[in-house]
């Protein structure tokens, strides 16, 4: 028996992802991208529709999601009654003229859907982050291919793998390189959901550069505590400290922390937090207030300190952190052109805005916070994006695992 039903590309997505139509039958399952896409929290999964009654936009596009599926059903028929052999292209083919998608699969090439896309992120108001590092992602994997054939046929296992030593080559850490493939792979991979092309001959396990676990620093309780207290002679800098100390305990990006104010304090029960809706992830999260953050906001009248650029605080911060005498020795390993490379530096060299963040989820894991909890506070959606901000040694992990009823148990006399 044959049937229609329309599912969300990622239904746990916090922004808006794309809505599928799979017709089944036989044993069988297409898909096609009906080129709407809808906040996962508007979907009516039961309904296989969009909610809200009454929404002349949601309604347009149920009535889209109505005709398409008429459209199939009455294909399929057509099909069989011609007794005809039933594949995707054919039966799909009234849903293409439907949605514009009839056009040559060759409408875009590598390069230009990479345009494309950042264009659309741009429409639909990304985060300044997410649009800046698509764009210099793109720019590299764009002057790697604009010498070499980039129409989507034209990517092949060669070129990916040679892609590959291109990024080794120019000596990049191993994180990074990730990165890149990654991109090359979700641009390559759209264009398959997009019907823009139907080359999956250039995929390969080959074809990854594994990320590794880099040490980066944070700041535990007794430094925060020693900085909050230290006197700086230059106010540039303790503007500059007092908005890592805010960073530190709110565990928020620098572009969230920068705007945090008064109102945006809400009183639960007697509790004191923040209320916030992250930009980069558009999640709310609510903070327990500091004392030290409280304080902070105090002295600058319900304010955050003045704004810095991201630019200018992480050099301020590295002043900072080197004045106040943060100055052990750090070693960190990264692979780079293929080489495991080991440097040594003071613990000031690396401190950066997203120090602060590092440190919230590190010292609230040291004090036995639920991770689950934890990540209410951080905004991250997953255990593993968590623990990769947890910056503690095998010797402190111990110590918090003897406290734990495991380790502390008491023996009985039998």
């Amino acid at each position: 028996m044959a049937a229609v039903n329309f599912y969300l590309d990622k239904p746990k997505q916090k922004t808006p992802t794309q809505i599928y139509l799979y017709f089944s039958f036989n044993g069988k399952r297409f898909s096609f991208y009906t080129g709407q896409k809808i906040d996962p929290k508007k979907w009516d999964a039961r309904k296989q529709r969009a909610k809200g009654i009454g929404n002349p936009l949601f309604m347009e596009m149920n009535l889209l999601l109505d005709e398409m599926e008429l459209i199939v059903k009455t294909e399929y028929i057509k099909l069989i009654r011609a007794k005809k052999d039933i594949s995707k292209n054919q039966l799909f083919a009234p849903l293409r003229k439907l949605t514009q998608k009839d056009k040559p699969l060759q409408k875009y090439n590598f390069i230009s859907y990479m345009d494309f896309i950042l264009e659309e992120m741009k429409t639909q108001k990304r985060s300044k982050h997410s649009i800046k590092g698509f764009k210099s992602r793109s720019k590299l994997i764009a002057n790697f291919l604009k010498s070499r054939p980039h129409n989507f046929d034209d990517i092949s296992k060669r070129l990916v793998l040679n892609f590959k030593d291109f990024l080794i080559s120019k000596n990049f850490s191993a994180n990074y390189s990730h990165k890149i493939i990654a991109h090359f792979k979700a641009v390559m991979n759209r264009a398959i959901e997009e019907d823009l092309t139907n080359n999956r001959s250039w995929k390969s396990k080959r074809f990854t550069i594994a990320e590794e676990q880099v040490h980066n620093i944070y700041f535990n309780v007794d430094q925060l505590t020693y900085l909050f207290h230290y006197k700086f002679d230059d106010p540039k800098l303790q503007v500059t400290r007092d908005s890592f100390l805010i960073d530190c305990f709110t565990g928020l990006r620098f572009s969230d922390s920068v705007e945090l104010h008064q109102n945006k304090i809400i009183d639960r029960d007697g509790v004191l937090m923040f209320s916030v809706n992250t930009k980069k992830t558009n999640e709310r999260v609510y903070i327990p207030l500091h004392p030290i953050v409280k304080f902070t906001l105090e002295k600058y009248n319900g304010n955050t300190p003045p704004t810095l650029t991201g630019q200018t605080m992480n050099k301020r911060l590295k002043v900072m952190a080197k004045e106040a005498g943060f100055n052990e020795i750090v070693y960190k390993t990264i692979t780079k052109g293929g080489k495991r490379i080991e440097k040594k530096y003071n613990m000031w060299e690396l401190v950066t805005t997203h120090t602060g963040r590092r440190s919230l989820a590190t010292n609230l894991h040291l004090a036995g916070v639920p991770a689950k909890s934890a990540m209410l506070v951080t905004g991250h959606t997953t255990v593993d994006q968590y623990m990769e901000y947890i910056k503690i040694t095998s010797e402190q992990n111990a110590k918090i695992l003897s406290k734990s009823d495991f380790y502390s148990m008491k023996l009985k006399r039998v």
